[in-house]
């Protein structure tokens, strides 16, 4: 994930899966990640958070060049990223 850093990406994908409401409990997050660093925790969740910006946006282009075999889910008021790129892969595959 980052260089020389030992928290991978499936523990915080793990975290994010567990809070998709976007909120972060340090210790919590502590547990999952490895780490007690507030600071570390925030940029590792952070920056997952936005490849999955990213992963939506593009898997967003990606459906619309295919419309007529797929569509682009709807986002709701509300939805997280997370919960929106479930429904983009679902939609995808």
């Amino acid at each position: 994930m980052i260089p020389e850093c030992n928290i991978t990406l499936v523990s915080v994908w793990r975290y994010i899966a567990q809070h998709p409401d976007g909120s972060i409990h340090y210790e919590e997050a502590g547990i999952i990640l490895g780490t007690f660093d507030d600071r570390t925790i925030r940029k590792h969740i952070l920056l997952v958070r936005r490849l999955i910006q990213k992963a939506n946006l593009s898997l967003s282009e990606l459906l619309v060049t295919v419309s007529g075999y797929a569509q682009v889910p709807e986002l709701k008021a509300g939805e997280s990223g997370y919960a929106h790129l479930n429904l983009l892969v679902e939609e995808a595959n």
